[in-house]
């Protein structure tokens, strides 16, 4: 419906969406298939494999490396092939081409209860 400069939208049904919590996984292994959801205006899903785990950061754990290109948005998902989260995209601290993620596990116990 338009009135004036401004429309207004309404659905036409209501939509059901059922979401089922976020599975954490435990750890990685070195390479293991790993996928990352990332974007703003459009989604991007990048596949790629676990190729290091650097203890050299400033990071008190060992922050997982990947073959997935650097790039993504800080926070963005890092994912096993059961679609168990892994780690969050750290980019900021990485010290090549290479995507870096921040372990779920070690910022899942950071997190108070």
């Amino acid at each position: 419906q338009l009135e004036g400069d401004v429309a207004f939208l309404a659905p036409m049904r209501s939509i059901s969406i059922e979401f089922k919590p976020v599975a954490f996984a435990a750890s990685g292994r070195l390479g293991e298939a790993v996928w990352s959801l990332s974007g703003t205006s459009t989604y991007e899903l990048a596949q790629g494999m676990i190729t290091e785990f650097d203890p050299d950061t400033e990071a008190k754990v060992p922050i997982i490396r990947t073959s997935i290109p650097r790039g993504h948005i800080p926070g963005a998902p890092l994912f096993d092939a059961v679609g168990g989260v892994l780690g969050i995209s750290t980019d900021s601290i990485s010290k090549d081409h290479r995507g870096s993620f921040y372990p779920i596990a070690a910022a899942r116990d950071g997190i108070p209860k």
